[in-house]
């Protein structure tokens, strides 16, 4: 089996399983059990198991970012790029740096770096928020 045959149908299943109602925590949750039963020759299976890990997490990042009341409201009363800035601002700081034209959005909930992985996760979940916002506008 080809390593884009094994992603194809992982992705199926993750499909057909969202259509029927199973949560995307139900499906990781599954998948990482998966990882102790499975395994292909190189440890590709794993490689993708630990990959939807990290997406997971940007998921669960973005569910937090979200559960204030109204934010998708909030967010899609912003056009300047404040969500790319927030990811920006988060990004950098994943590098231990902190560059000084980078500047954190005014308006938006306080910056609270982690470590270098956390950063990177929040900046994913305000990437994602921006893709959603102009998928909104784009819908609307």
């Amino acid at each position: 089996m080809k390593r884009s045959d094994l992603a194809d149908d992982i992705n199926s299943i993750i499909q057909r399983a969202k259509s029927k109602g199973i949560t995307v925590e139900e499906i990781y949750d599954v998948l990482g059990a998966a990882t102790n039963t499975f395994h292909d020759q190189d440890g590709y299976f794993k490689i993708i198991v630990e990959q939807w890990e990290a997406i997971r997490e940007i998921e669960l990042a973005r569910r937090h970012q979200k559960s204030p009341k109204d934010w998708e409201e909030w967010e899609d009363g912003l056009e300047d790029g404040e969500l790319i800035e927030a990811s920006n601002c988060y990004a950098t700081k994943a590098n231990k740096a902190y560059a000084p034209g980078v500047r954190w959005p005014p308006g938006f909930p306080d910056f609270a770096p982690g470590t270098p992985r956390e950063n990177l996760i929040e900046a994913a979940a305000y990437l994602v928020a921006e893709i959603e916002r102009i998928d909104r506008k784009r819908e609307g």
